[in-house]
């Protein structure tokens, strides 16, 4: 290059009359150039030599991390049976196993025993979490790997691993030996509660019958199966599992409609305040008649902050009639 400056180059017949000059590169220019030349090739010895690095090495650790925090699989981890996981995972049993399952596993109307001899989904340990996390959508079970998370589940699993062994390892009681007493009369029944005629009783008083049977239905069921044990006591469910009952007016609908759930049941997707909810809800069409239909829905639709007026009898005969 031509250090001459201000040599014009005699281009602008080419350029629409721009002219070009043959001038030398600023020195703060040419001298940031090889600063920078120079940094880059510090910067790799010290990158790639010295500090050993590259993005691939960091991509791997990076991805080491996101594995650590967010595993694609959790059946490479065994399950443990210390005594600290086996106590927190019936902690996780008795909040969202047992509603079904019962009390110690020994199964109910909704759940299987998960201490018998008999396993629908297979007995081996693998196979249990399998279960738990992925769910029995047909039997209603929802896939709780979703909700409980595979630590949570993990520890659950080997609860329900330990239930059984604890099961099989119980010594099968002996026959008693007969006796030479002579046996007891057996008690005699309770009669059955007359069931009174509403139009008979007042407002106040028909209130009262209906919110009084309707939470020994809810909690007990009588006949049928109890509300509680999948809704809580609460009326709040089980997120993920079992929807709530409060503030459900327009899943409820009108008492007819509402009747009808209880008659029929419910199974498939349904949404409820945000919370997708794919379950089984039993039937108790030939449970429960129609004073007790009447007496639970009442009771529903007048707890834990709703308000949503009674029901009679006549409501639940028309949603029988459907």
């Amino acid at each position: 290059m031509s250090r001459i400056t201000d040599e014009i180059m005699g281009h602008a017949d080419d350029n629409d009359g721009i002219e070009e000059y043959d001038n030398p590169l600023p020195d703060w220019w040419v001298g940031l150039f090889v600063v920078t030349v120079l940094w880059g090739i510090g910067y790799a010895l010290n990158f790639h030599v010295v500090a050993q690095d590259s993005q691939l090495k960091r991509y791997d650790v990076q991805m080491a991390a996101a594995e650590q925090r967010w595993p694609e699989s959790d059946v490479a981890v065994a399950l443990a049976f210390d005594e600290a996981t086996l106590a927190e995972g019936k902690e996780v049993f008795v909040q969202t196993c047992q509603a079904c399952h019962m009390e110690e596993g020994v199964g109910g109307p909704i759940g299987p025993s998960l201490v018998d001899a008999e396993w629908l989904h297979g007995s081996d340990p693998e196979q249990i979490r399998a279960t738990i996390t992925d769910g029995v959508t047909e039997k209603g079970m929802p896939a709780w790997g979703q909700i409980l998370g595979p630590e949570k589940v993990r520890k659950v699993a080997a609860y329900v691993v330990e239930l059984g062994r604890n099961a099989s390892a119980q010594p099968t009681a002996a026959a008693d030996p007969p006796s030479e007493a002579p046996a007891e009369e057996p008690a005699a029944e309770a009669p059955d509660e007359p069931e009174p005629d509403l139009s008979t009783l007042s407002e106040d008083e028909r209130r009262a019958y209906l919110m009084e049977r309707g939470k020994r239905i809810y909690e007990t069921g009588e006949t049928g199966l109890a509300c509680t044990t999948c809704h809580q006591a609460t009326g709040q469910g089980v997120a993920g599992a079992f929807p709530p009952l409060v503030g459900q007016k327009t899943h409820m609908g009108d008492c007819v409609n509402h009747a009808t759930l209880i008659l029929d049941g419910l199974s498939g997707e349904i949404e409820v305040d945000g919370v997708t909810y794919n379950g089984v809800m039993m039937g108790q069409r030939d449970q429960l008649n129609d004073l007790q239909i009447a007496a639970v829905i009442s009771y529903v639709r007048n707890s834990w902050g709703n308000d949503y007026g009674l029901c009679s009898p006549e409501d639940v005969a028309t949603a029988r009639a459907r």
